[in-house]
């Protein structure tokens, strides 16, 4: 297990290194660390790739020396800033990148994800992987051969018998992870699966950390709540669907919403790269994901053209940092003569619509409201977006950005069930369930925020009609 957290903690060390180029500030210690985490995990990946296209090996010094570089850029012209505030934080004096020391709330939300996530991991690394045949199929044997070869061996994508089942077309974040993972481990598959709990826990870091000073802390805390007690998280982290690639969509997904709120609320361009940052490695997770990765990218650029020539260079950088990620895949596929599953045909959508839309209505809605599965997210989500709207509508208005990815993850599902070559009912029958699931973070991300501005515009009602009430019961956080 220890070569396996030595991997993490270098994905973290390379997230960390990015964020510092990408000039994110006066972040959350919980958020930085994750956000790290999960960046670094992914453009790793990335990097993999290209390197691949490139013509250079994967070889450890080759594959650090862009961050060393990227880190090394950005801290020469900074030298003298970056020693001058060292000298006053031991003088005794207060510099700006130092933080307030975590609260007792921090630490007792620190304590019940770090416990669960604990948790997670050993029960999954105390098992096989025996869950779906996708997992294998899809993620783990493509992991495995690209390992064993040092590449993407030809033989993988020229098996005309493994494009039956192995979906050759789907971008490469998942088995490029496996694959470098299994350059610290070895070929083990059973400590692989604790990188699924890992994503768990930092949806919840994320929704807690997240949303620091947009939410009071008892809501926060309620959000964690809330996604652990979805029962079909239980499936994406030590169930039948560890391995798969349904829960790394969602986190990206979630986190690139989250960056883009935080920087609607207090904009920083720091925090719009990392929306932009993550939406592209939705993109490069699978491909319903490259629909998010589209929807993000123009929001992003739409929301931040707004504010002028600055806002065209975030918007540039967004655009770049979104392709770098997404088209090395695109071209790869390409340049192999692969075809994607599915052929984005406007008159086959029309054609399909009214023959099978009431069927994937049938199906999607039924399992969002099976209780079971997803406890009452649905009608909760219903009730707290309409009374969050009735109190404050301002305040409401910005969360329609994160409303509007959502909509679109259910857009891509329904166009998805709509183009699917393969029998629909069968179809349905074997995937609503962890295409449901993808929206479920998002979703509660978007409940804690409603909930959010139901608390806080009761605890201002109360200040309103007695003064004396906010400096005798001040809300934490």
């Amino acid at each position: 297990m220890i070569p396996f957290l030595a991997a993490q903690a270098v994905a973290t060390a390379s997230g960390g290194m990015l964020l510092l180029v990408l000039g994110v500030r006066r972040m959350p210690v919980g958020l930085a660390v994750t956000a790290a985490w999960l960046a670094g995990s992914g453009v790793v990946a990335a990097e993999h790739l290209i390197f691949l296209q490139l013509g250079i090996p994967w070889t450890p010094w080759a594959l650090a020396l862009p961050w060393f570089a990227a880190l090394g850029g950005w801290a020469l012209p900074r030298r003298r800033r970056m020693l001058g505030a060292i000298k006053r934080r031991y003088d005794g004096l207060p510099a700006d990148i130092w933080r307030r020391a975590p609260s007792r709330w921090d630490v007792a939300a620190g304590f019940l994800i770090l416990a669960w996530t604990g948790v997670m991991v050993r029960q999954a690394v105390l098992q096989p992987l025996e869950g779906g045949g996708d997992a294998w199929a899809m993620w783990f044997l493509k992991g495995r051969a690209f390992f064993q070869a040092g590449g993407l061996p030809a033989t993988i994508f020229d098996n005309h018998q493994l494009a039956a089942y192995a979906h050759l077309d789907y971008p490469l974040l998942v088995p490029l992870t496996i694959a470098w993972t299994y350059g610290w481990t070895g070929d083990v598959d059973t400590t692989m699966k604790a990188w699924w709990p890992l994503l768990a826990g930092a949806c919840c870091a994320g929704i807690y950390w997240g949303l620091e000073r947009l939410a009071p802390v008892p809501v926060r805390l309620t959000g964690v709540v809330l996604l652990l007690s979805v029962p079909e998280l239980g499936e994406h982290v030590v169930g039948a669907f560890v391995g798969y690639a349904d829960l790394p969509l969602a986190v990206f997904t979630l986190f690139g919403a989250l960056f883009l709120y935080r920087w609607i609320r207090f904009p920083e361009v720091g925090e719009l790269l990392l929306a932009g940052l993550f939406f592209g490695l939705a993109g490069f997770t699978k491909n319903e994901g490259l629909v998010t990765a589209t929807a993000g990218w123009l929001l992003a650029c739409t929301l931040v053209l707004r504010s002028g020539r600055s806002g065209v260079r975030s918007a540039l950088m967004v655009t770049g940092i979104e392709v770098l990620l997404v088209l090395p895949w695109q071209v790869q596929l390409r340049a192999w003569g692969l075809r994607p599953e599915f052929s984005l045909s406007l008159d086959l959508l029309l054609a399909n619509w009214p023959v099978r839309f009431a069927a994937i209505w049938e199906g999607l809605s039924g399992m969002a409201g099976d209780t079971v599965r997803f406890n009452l997210i649905w009608p909760v989500f219903s009730l707290l977006a309409g009374a969050a709207f009735a109190v404050s509508r301002s305040r409401w208005v910005a969360t329609l950005p994160l409303a509007l990815v959502s909509l679109t993850q259910i857009g891509a599902a329904f166009a998805a069930y709509l183009l699917t070559p393969n029998d629909l009912a069968w179809h349905l029958r074997f995937s609503t369930d962890r295409v449901v699931f993808q929206w479920v973070p998002l979703l509660v991300l978007l409940m804690t925020i409603y909930l959010g501005i139901l608390i806080e515009r009761h605890s201002e009602t109360v200040a309103v009609t007695n003064p004396e009430s906010e400096e005798r019961t001040p809300l934490p956080g």
